[in-house]
């Protein structure tokens, strides 16, 4: 059973879409920091706009382990 579940490598799609959130929330943080606000405020703007991003990028881009949370079947 955990032979199945688990995997060395990840699939292309869930590979692709967790890089995808990744170099999104990058973005995000260098934008904060080109804002020039102090160190609270960068760090808050860019939690406030990187981690809902990060999701929402991976529940559109259809991110199993995401699905599966929301579902909750992961805890079943």
């Amino acid at each position: 059973m955990a032979k199945k579940s688990a995997r060395l490598l990840p699939s292309g799609k869930k590979l692709a879409s967790s890089l995808l959130g990744c170099l999104y929330v990058y973005l995000v943080c260098q934008a904060a920091l080109a804002k020039g606000l102090g160190p609270g405020a960068t760090v808050f703007w860019a939690a406030l706009w990187a981690i809902p991003g990060y999701f929402v990028i991976l529940y559109l881009l259809g991110n199993r382990v995401l699905l599966e949370f929301k579902r909750g079947s992961r805890w079943e």
